[in-house]
């Protein structure tokens, strides 16, 4: 009984023990708890002392329902900067960045030489090698027209003829220019001194002096037409006239002759309107000279520009004893043929050598049958 008594102590002294042990623990986790609150609303009140006294120093006003709002301006280093300082940053902004690889650039093309007026102009009169140093760019750059132009406004009138002839050396220039362009310079500055005969006849005096100028494939009048420069025909002609040299005396019936060879019949209109002579005689003699070289075309108006001259039509070649429209027959030209009947040539004419027959029955047999049809039908007959 003893022993059970002192067995029911020990359970409850054990109970006991443990029931002190879980206040202690209970009592030190609220305890800590409590410390924990304690410091946060410390740190709380702390915040608060340190905002009132910040209001206290700075008070602001409630901002006005009423007004829109905008947002406040914050000053940044960049809001300090001057207008030109920002305008100068957004360009260097702006700027591409460079490679530290040089690129090769192309080189630009050289400009074209051209004369230039005001390159020239001086108070007092240009020396010959004055001219000369601004004639040499047009010459290399074959610009003709422009160093005409440069002569005629620039170049005093008597070291004309000085320049004409340092501009021909191959020496001072270094280049040959072409018998054309010789040419043009002579004839047109020679047109241009018109109302000078001196100076003309003595500009017109340096054709003598180069061969090629003189005795070139193209007689010279003709090369006048062709560079445009058939004004000063009538000068060259007439300096031709007046010339100590009886070969140059007979220019004008060279060219003639070379334009009718060739068939170039407004060549041969040309100089006849600018007043070179051309008799009915000499015109026939030109039409055969176009027979018998037989380059007429369609387009061919020598024939109408001879028989306007007074070209016969109907003449007979003294060896051949053939008529203009036979020999066109026999060169097998109809486009010859066409323009003879078109222009007043007899179709029906024969030749006075009976061995040669009528124009018909040559066509007939040289089998020429649109020649022949076409004859039939201008009235030529068996």
């Amino acid at each position: 009984m003893k022993q059970k008594n002192n067995k029911d102590i020990s359970i409850l002294l054990y109970a006991l023990l443990l029931f002190s042990f879980g206040i202690g623990w209970i009592y030190s986790k609220s305890a800590r708890k409590l410390n924990e609150e304690n410091n946060q609303n410390n740190k709380i009140e702390t915040l608060a002392d340190a905002t009132d006294k910040t209001i206290t120093k700075n008070p602001t006003k409630a901002p006005d329902p009423t007004k829109e709002f905008t947002k406040p301006e914050i000053e940044t280093p960049e809001s300090k900067k001057t207008p030109e300082e920002t305008n100068t940053n957004n360009t260097e902004k702006e700027k591409p960045k460079t490679s530290s690889i040089a690129i090769p650039v192309a080189p630009e093309p050289p400009a074209e030489i051209t004369y230039d007026i005001e390159k020239a102009e001086k108070d007092e009169e240009l020396t010959v090698n004055e001219i000369l140093i601004y004639s040499k760019e047009l010459v290399l750059s074959k610009n003709i027209n422009n160093l005409v132009i440069l002569l005629k406004e620039k170049c005093p009138k008597k070291i004309i003829l000085d320049v004409i002839n340092e501009i021909f050396k191959r020496d001072l220039i270094n280049q040959d220019l072409t018998r054309y362009e010789k040419l043009k310079i002579i004839l047109a500055l020679g047109n241009y001194y018109e109302n000078d005969k001196q100076l003309q006849a003595q500009i017109f005096d340096i054709l003598t002096k180069y061969k090629d100028l003189e005795n070139g494939k193209v007689p010279l009048l003709f090369a006048a037409i062709e560079i445009k420069e058939s004004s000063v025909i009538p000068a060259l002609v007439d300096w031709y006239k007046k010339s100590d040299r009886p070969d140059l005396r007979d220019i004008a019936k060279l060219t003639l002759e070379y334009a009718a060879k060739n068939d170039f019949g407004p060549a041969i209109k040309k100089l006849h309107e600018l007043g070179v002579k051309i008799d009915p005689e000499y015109a026939t003699q030109l039409l055969w000279i176009n027979l018998k070289s037989n380059k007429t075309n369609k387009k061919s108006i020598l024939i109408e520009t001879l028989k306007n001259c007074g070209a016969s039509l109907d003449s007979q070649d003294k060896q051949t004893k053939l008529t203009p429209l036979i020999k066109a027959i026999k060169n097998k030209n109809i486009a010859t043929v066409e323009k003879l009947i078109k222009f007043g040539a007899n179709p029906i004419l024969s030749s006075t050598d009976k061995s040669v027959g009528f124009p018909l029955q040559v066509a007939r047999e040289l089998k020429q049958l649109d020649i022949e049809m076409l004859l039939r039908s201008k009235g030529a007959k068996d």
